[in-house]
C-alpha cells in the first residue's frame, strides 16, 4: 500500500534527483507541453506542487510522482503523473482534492482519454478537448 506525500518546497532540492527520471518520462508522454527545466524550476520555487506515492515511509520507495498547479481562477490542476501503476493516482486523488479544498480550490485533471471512465466514477466531467496537428 502506498501513502501520499506533498513534498514541501524546502525539501525539493533533496527530493528532485530521486524523481527526475519519472518526471522526464511523464514529460516525454506529454509532448512539447513543457520546456526543459520548467517543471524543476516551478517545483523548486513553489509554483507547482510535487506529490509522491511511496511505500515504507516518506521517500524510501517512491512508486509514482504527480504534479499539480494552482491557478488564480480557483482551480488546482492535476497535470502530470508517472509511476508503476496508474491506479495508484486514482486511489490518491481524493487526498490531493482534500489539499486543494483546504487551499480554497476546485480540482481539474488533464489526462489521457483512457482516464475518462475512472474520473467520471470520481465525479469529474469533461469540459474541453485538445486537438493537435503536427
Amino acid at each position: 500500500m502506498t501513502h501520499l506525500f506533498a513534498v514541501p518546497k524546502a525539501e525539493m532540492n533533496a527530493v528532485y534527483p530521486l524523481v527526475s527520471k519519472a518526471i522526464d518520462r511523464a514529460i516525454e508522454v506529454a509532448g512539447d507541453r513543457y520546456s526543459e527545466g520548467e517543471l524543476e524550476r516551478d517545483l523548486k520555487s513553489g509554483h507547482r506542487q510535487l506529490w509522491l506515492a511511496a511505500e515504507g515511509g516518506k521517500y524510501p520507495e517512491i512508486k509514482g510522482v504527480a504534479v499539480t498547479r494552482v491557478y488564480k481562477s480557483g482551480y488546482c490542476q492535476f497535470e502530470l503523473c508517472s509511476g508503476y501503476d496508474l491506479d495508484t493516482w486514482f486511489d490518491h486523488i481524493d487526498g490531493i482534492e482534500g489539499w486543494a479544498a483546504e487551499q480554497g480550490y476546485s480540482m481539474e485533471v488533464v489526462g489521457r482519454l483512457g482516464w475518462d471512465r475512472k474520473l467520471k466514477a470520481k465525479g469529474y466531467k469533461p469540459v474541453a478537448m485538445i486537438w493537435r496537428k503536427e
